[in-house]
C-alpha cells in the first residue's frame, strides 16, 4: 500500500508538471539482464506423433530486466513488476499512447528497473534422453 501511494504521489506530481512530457529525456544509462532459471529434463525422446513429457524441458524460475538511469538520479531505483498476464510493456505507456509509469518516473530522477516475467513455465522439447 504504501509503494502504491508514493507512486501515486510521484506520477501525480509529474502530470501537473506543465511541459513534463514534451521536455527531452536525458538518460545516463540503460541496458538489460537476465536472473534466474531453472531447467527440468524429462527423460527420453520426444516424438510429436506421441503426445507426452519424454523428451521436454520445463522451463522457469526467470526473468528478464530493462533498467534506465537518468541524469542526476535519486540514490534508489523502483522496480516495476507487471501482474499476472501482463508483461513489461504494461509500464511503458497507457492504451492510449501517453507516457507511462516508467517514463514519469525516469522524469522524476527515479532509476527504473522493468521486470519482465515469462510464463512461469514454458516447455520445450529436446532430441536426446
Amino acid at each position: 500500500m504504501a509503494a502504491w501511494l508514493l507512486t501515486t504521489g510521484v506520477v501525480s506530481h509529474a502530470a501537473d508538471k506543465a511541459g513534463a512530457t514534451s521536455s527531452p529525456l536525458m538518460i545516463q544509462e540503460q541496458g538489460s539482464f537476465a536472473v534466474g532459471g531453472t531447467v527440468v529434463r524429462s527423460p527420453g525422446t520426444y516424438d510429436p506423433d506421441q503426445p507426452g513429457l519424454a523428451g521436454q524441458t520445463l522451463h522457469g524460475d526467470h526473468a528478464r530486466v530493462f533498467y534506465q538511469v537518468p541524469v542526476n538520479a535519486r540514490k534508489l531505483p523502483l522496480v516495476l513488476w507487471h501482474g499476472f498476464g501482463q508483461f513489461g510493456k504494461t509500464w511503458e505507456s497507457t492504451p492510449d499512447g501517453r507516457e507511462g509509469f516508467q517514463t514519469l518516473l525516469l522524469r522524476q530522477r527515479f532509476p527504473v528497473h522493468v521486470v519482465d516475467q515469462p510464463p512461469w513455465w514454458r516447455r520445450t522439447q529436446h532430441g536426446g534422453g
